[in-house]
């Protein structure tokens, strides 16, 4: 059964972290509650694409809020208000979990094939930005400052400094002094590890 091998392989390895123990047990849940526990070895390509197409249609903010809904009753509910579904990472995580659990059943031959790989998370949602307007980039840089945690100038800084390089807000706020220098002859931001604060910014961003 299912819940069987979520306890044998995973709940009760030594070998798996609390983070792997946590997320594969939320993904067979959810497959639980949609499609009741059975042998692994009955549960195939069907089944998996079903799941598949099922979390693409859940609500993104499903499990952040108490519900005695269903899972279709969720869907439903999103379908019908129009609410946001889960994205296609989040669904390729669940897949990503159920699978590696199956890689597992696999190797012990307790499955004969891994229905969890091969798919396709495209969604066909695609988030629509657009640039801000001049009348919107003068109202933020000239409307009033009520902030008591963040002083203004910093928030004037930052906002410059986004809209100049692009950069994430979590690399901007990281930046120190030293970080301004020139490589190549090019002015740039070098975005790096600052251990003392905890920050971990991912890129080097060029001022030009």
């Amino acid at each position: 059964m299912l819940s069987d091998a979520l306890i044998r392989f995973v709940l009760d390895s030594p070998h798996a972290s609390a983070d792997t123990k946590k997320a594969t047990r939320r993904a067979v849940h959810l497959f639980l509650q949609a499609f009741g526990d059975a042998p692994v070895s009955i549960i195939g390509g069907e089944k998996a694409g079903a799941f598949r197409d099922l979390l693409f249609s859940l609500p993104a903010s499903l499990g952040k809020r108490k519900s005695s809904l269903t899972l279709e009753e969720e869907a439903q509910r999103a379908r019908e208000e129009g609410l946001p579904t889960l994205s296609g990472k989040s669904v390729k995580n669940h897949m990503m979990r159920l699978s590696a659990l199956w890689n597992q059943l696999h190797q012990r031959e307790l499955v004969t094939r891994n229905p969890w790989t091969g798919w396709n998370f495209e969604n066909g949602q695609k988030t629509i930005r657009r640039s801000w307007t001049a009348r919107e980039l003068t109202l933020l840089t000239s409307a009033s400052w009520h902030s008591t945690s963040v002083p203004e100038q910093t928030f004037k800084l930052v906002t410059l400094i986004a809209a100049y390089s692009g950069m994430r807000l979590g690399e901007i706020c990281t930046l120190r002094k030293e970080d301004l220098q020139t490589a190549d002859g090019i002015p740039c931001f070098l975005i790096r590890p600052h251990t003392e604060t905890g920050g971990h910014p991912r890129r080097k961003q060029a001022l030009v």
